[in-house]
């Protein structure tokens, strides 16, 4: 089950990279809002799931999407190829970084500059809110 939850932890990183026509922001000049009722979740797997907000994570431009992930996910250690800022909104994670663990509840900040290894341990189902500037890739760490 653990490797299995770490294994879709890999895949929810891979996956948050990838972006639907129909998400994509307007243009650097519109104003986009979304209401919390009108978001359009899209299921990564069972109990992941991810909501573009603006741009696209895969070409160059600002981007801001939104994870929801269960408690006990794993997402590995690995590395993004640009600097990813990321606030949690409900829930904790802990980010392991430099052979240690940081515990992150609702409200908290994080800063992963771009080629730092690290993990994410979901301790409680979570949302988080993920900011950066494309394009940007993943690198999972064996």
């Amino acid at each position: 089950m653990n490797r299995r939850l770490r294994h879709a932890g890999l895949g929810l990183l891979a996956l948050s990279l990838v972006v639907t026509a129909a998400a994509r922001a307007e243009t650097a000049t519109s104003i986009r809002s979304v209401t919390a009722a009108d978001m359009q979740w899209t299921k990564l797997r069972p109990g992941l799931d991810r909501i573009l907000l603006l741009g696209d994570p895969a070409t160059s431009g600002p981007f801001v999407y939104r994870i929801r992930a269960p408690a006990g996910l794993d997402a590995g250690f690995h590395t993004h190829s640009a600097d990813l800022n990321s606030t949690i909104l409900s829930g904790a994670v802990i980010f392991e970084y430099d052979g240690e663990q940081h515990r992150l509840d609702a409200g908290s900040f994080v800063s992963v500059p771009a080629n730092k290894p690290h993990r994410e341990l979901v301790v409680e189902a979570t949302e988080m809110e993920v900011r950066g500037v494309g394009p940007v890739t993943t690198t999972p760490i064996e």
